[in-house]
């Protein structure tokens, strides 16, 4: 009879490397996970749990390869100090992924533009580790922001919230503070209807429209856009 770990063990040919973020929050790349599988929870070790996944295709010759960015976070410091590997449950079926040593070259700018979009994909209730991995990814963020700049959607302050000039409504925004960025879940959206649609959004009492400086990332129904701040206005 064959064991839920002995099939995973059948898969032990996948293999991953780590890039540490912080004590708890590492990114495993996996170079050749069966295409397509999505990844769904880490089985083994306990300690460890998946926060979020990308893939990244890149050309290989005259292929195109994927390749799997899992964000894990872990209990302690000391990860997979024993097994070094894990059990990775997909819809497909369990990997067992074997950790090879760390990755010192890091992430290339390819790979933290899809880890970027992984993170604003996040849930917006606070996370262990969240302030560590969106400073890892910073760089990332400003580039989308700078990116997508031409198609910003106006924003005004309004009193202690902000209104949006478009109908986009957010669940979430993210702004820019030192050398990473924050993020606050929006606690109320109110849409308003007029010449032209504007929503007005408030957030928890930790919010203050200072930390506003001149553009922010929203997010919202799996999508985000970039906001920048009216210079001078008020509601």
């Amino acid at each position: 009879m064959t064991t839920d770990g002995d099939a995973a063990s059948h898969h032990s040919g996948v293999s991953g490397r780590l890039v540490r973020i912080s004590d708890r929050i590492v990114v495993c790349r996996i170079d050749h996970l069966s295409s397509f599988a999505i990844p769904l929870s880490v089985r083994e070790p306990e300690a460890v749990a998946l926060v979020g996944w990308s893939i990244v295709a890149r050309r290989d010759g005259q292929s195109d390869t994927l390749s799997y960015l899992l964000v894990l976070r872990c209990a302690g410091p000391d990860f997979l100090p024993d097994a070094r590997s894990i059990v990775l449950t997909t819809h497909v079926r369990d990997f067992r992924i074997g950790i090879e040593d760390g990755d010192e070259s890091g992430l290339s700018p390819g790979e933290c533009a899809a880890l970027a979009h992984a993170v604003l994909a996040l849930p917006a209730a606070p996370a262990d580790g969240m302030p560590d991995l969106l400073r890892f990814v910073a760089p990332a963020l400003d580039a989308l922001v700078l990116a997508d700049a031409g198609t910003a959607v106006p924003l005004t302050r309004a009193g202690q919230g902000l209104l949006l000039a478009e109908g986009f409504v957010p669940e979430m925004l993210l702004v820019r503070s030192g050398d990473g960025y924050v993020r606050f879940p929006v606690r109320r959206a109110t849409l308003r209807f007029g010449e032209a649609r504007t929503v007005e959004i408030a957030f928890a009492p930790d919010w203050s429209p200072a930390l506003l400086r001149d553009a922010a990332i929203l997010v919202g129904g799996g999508v985000h856009r970039v906001g920048c701040l009216r210079s001078g206005t008020e509601s």
